[in-house]
């Protein structure tokens, strides 16, 4: 762990108790007023005369921390801020009518710092909608060549904090808030970096289904198949794979176990020699004995996935068909 030190001009003269009522004021201001150092630095400057025990540099008002923890990664360095720290500040301003916990968004993605150089920056951002003042609010940081590595190194500081958030949760004007992930904002490549999968480019870069990607000359279309009424669809639900599944699922982070409300089955082919078929299935249309409903019925692919979406039961036209396993 590597440590930064931050020279402040705190004297033994700026914490006498005479001055402590004017410092915590302009502490204050200066997180209500969203006005960053050089303004409050002017405002001191001014002060001064009339005031001669207060500092001058505004790092001894708004408290800058002295230390920094950095920890070294594989290609650089991250700087875990927290996600109370971030909380707390936007809570100052308000928090909204009947919210008894705190459910805030989550983005990590990554920028360049500029087009001479290869240092990327990837933070990691939270946003609450249950407090009225909802800016964005920095995490996490890290700062090195390429995507961070080790990933589980980099999301663990996130992923513990959160885990004691989620059962402790933050006292704040004598009130327990816990705090919960309502979404993860990811684009597509930080989204197959985060979950360690391929790209929705890849010829297997399918999420929600076993089937291989054809390329048709330009680039790898994932074409949808039916035969015998037994779709391979692709896009049903997000249920099907937890968001994040790797590392944040073996950190057992309450939070991503979804309920998982469907399965993938691969049925029996018709003919000697050809490949089993796979497609989507609601639990509840599983019985025993390695059988389950299939809506016969319904002949064309989006009928089908309309069943599926809506949950239908099985009802009038389903068949029991034999499966060969369950690829959950």
């Amino acid at each position: 762990m590597a440590e930064i030190y931050i020279d402040s001009s705190l004297s033994e003269s700026n914490q006498k108790s005479d001055v402590e009522p004017l410092v915590v004021r302009l502490r204050r201001w200066y997180s209500s007023s969203h006005a960053n150092l050089t303004q409050l630095k002017m405002l001191l400057t001014e002060l001064k005369p009339d005031h001669p025990d207060l500092p001058l540099d505004p790092r001894c008002i708004v408290l800058t921390p002295v230390y920094v923890n950095i920890k070294a990664l594989n290609n650089g360095s991250y700087i875990h801020v927290g996600i109370k720290q971030g909380l707390v500040k936007r809570m100052v301003n308000g928090i909204k009518p009947n919210c008894l916990q705190l459910d805030i968004e989550i983005n990590i993605d990554g920028l360049p710092i500029s087009k001479s150089s290869s240092v990327d920056v990837w933070p990691i951002l939270g946003r609450c909608i249950g407090l009225y003042d909802q800016r964005p609010f920095v995490i996490g940081l890290f700062c090195g060549s390429g995507k961070p590595e080790p990933l589980d190194l980099y999301l663990k500081d996130f992923i513990d904090e959160l885990k004691v958030l989620q059962n402790d949760g933050i006292n704040y004007n004598h009130q327990i808030f816990r705090v919960f992930i309502k979404c993860l904002i990811c684009d597509a490549p930080a989204r197959a970096y985060l979950k360690c999968i391929k790209h929705h480019s890849g010829y297997n870069g399918c999420e929600r289904c076993i089937q291989e990607g054809e390329h048709d000359g330009a680039k790898v279309k994932k074409i949808l198949k039916s035969e015998n009424g037994i779709v391979l669809i692709a896009d049903v639900c997000n249920d099907l794979h937890d968001f994040f599944e790797i590392p944040i699922k073996s950190s057992k982070v309450g939070i991503w176990k979804l309920e998982y409300l469907y399965a993938v089955v691969e049925f029996p082919p018709d003919n000697t020699g050809e490949k089993p078929q796979a497609a989507i299935v609601l639990k509840s249309w599983l019985l025993p004995n390695k059988k389950c409903w299939w809506p016969c019925h319904l002949k064309s692919d989006i009928a089908i996935q309309k069943a599926l979406i809506s949950k239908q039961e099985p009802g009038e036209g389903y068949m029991k068909c034999d499966f060969l396993r369950n690829l959950e």
